[in-house]
């Protein structure tokens, strides 16, 4: 772990960066939808104009919170329902349930290359090693068609598939599969269960 937190700053420096709203609000339904809604506060005001707000917004991201306006709370909860409604109509309501798998599982391996070994790394939204399926949970305020035409385009939705499976596979989980979950942020909420196939995997390697 020593190695990999030395070739991966990340994982013991924070990285500063701009956080918008809509990021925190996808962030806050990632949480609720894994099991880990201790990090998402409510700040109780109306937006985030005032000083006093804003401040509350940025002392919570320091210590690694994830901020949300009170008046959030009803759509978060709507959007929460319909994720569990779809899931369930898709014939997986077991989707990222903590019976079936395991959330936010950081995974470490060493990768030949060269003259000596490179640490690869990959943090699952949601694994379930019996089954050997991997679940990453995506928020959109785009079409879900658009969205996926441009996982199709773009570096990240083709790598990513790709790279978890290799990570899954070396970790000893036998014939690693690999889904998207995305949801609009628009109601009705519609979510879209994506399973890369062979060409798009290929093309990640």
């Amino acid at each position: 772990m020593a190695h990999a937190a030395a070739r991966h700053p990340r994982l013991t420096d924070p990285v500063a960066f701009e956080t918008t709203k809509n990021m925190d609000f996808g962030s806050a339904m990632h949480e609720l939808l894994l099991g880990g809604e201790v990090r998402v506060v409510t700040v109780d005001a109306p937006d985030w104009r005032t000083k006093a707000a804003r401040a509350s917004r940025e002392e919570i991201r320091r210590a690694c919170g994830i901020p949300v306006l009170a008046g959030d709370w009803p759509r978060m909860a709507r959007m929460l329902a319909a994720a569990r409604e779809q899931l369930a109509r898709a014939g997986m309501a077991w989707a990222f349930s903590p019976a079936r798998g395991f959330s936010e599982v950081s995974a470490f391996w060493q990768e030949e290359a060269g003259p000596s070994p490179i640490w690869g790394r990959a943090r699952f939204d949601w694994i379930d090693p019996e089954a050997g399926l991997i679940l990453d949970y995506k928020t959109t305020s785009m079409p879900l068609a658009m969205w996926k035409r441009r996982a199709l385009m773009e570096l990240p939705g083709r790598v990513q598939p790709a790279w978890y499976r290799r990570a899954a596979g070396r970790l000893g989980v036998k014939r690693p599969r690999f889904a998207f979950v995305v949801q609009e942020t628009l109601e009705p909420f519609g979510l879209m269960i994506f399973e890369p196939g062979p060409r798009l995997l290929e093309r990640g390697r």
